[in-house]
């Protein structure tokens, strides 16, 4: 018998999980292929790090989790080239200043709102203009 409350788990909240899918099963056709997934760990916040380089080679990183402290889903983003699992201990340090240091947030389940949000800033970084040199 399968318990569905492990049931590929990956021990990041239910929320984080669920915004995952909607995010993959919408950008699928398009480029889910050149996004990386990793997992944001920061003690009671557990969720994802989505990561995705345009064509600067900028890596756009956001970052969505259940806060800790309110029931809101929490979102931040910043530009950061890296090999290695972004964590807490590798952001820039004006990236996040302190646990309400956020770009984006929406009440409790209102997991669509917030994959529509990371898909906006994901096009929009993908779409971001290469500069011609004489500029």
């Amino acid at each position: 018998m399968i318990n569905l409350n492990y049931y590929q788990q990956d021990w990041a909240d239910q929320q984080a999980r669920c915004i995952l899918e909607l995010v993959k099963f919408k950008l699928y056709s398009e480029f889910w292929s050149d996004v990386k997934v990793w997992r944001w760990e920061n003690c009671r916040e557990q969720g994802y790090v989505l990561s995705i380089e345009n064509k600067k080679w900028e890596q756009l990183n956001i970052t969505f989790y259940e806060h800790r402290n309110v029931d809101w889903i929490v979102a931040f983003k910043w530009i950061q080239e890296t090999c290695n699992t972004p964590n807490i201990n590798t952001l820039p340090e004006w990236v996040f200043e302190n646990k309400w240091d956020i770009d984006f947030s929406v009440d409790y389940w209102e997991f669509e709102k917030m994959s529509d949000w990371i898909i906006k800033q994901i096009n929009n970084h993908l779409t971001k203009k290469i500069k011609k040199e004489n500029e």
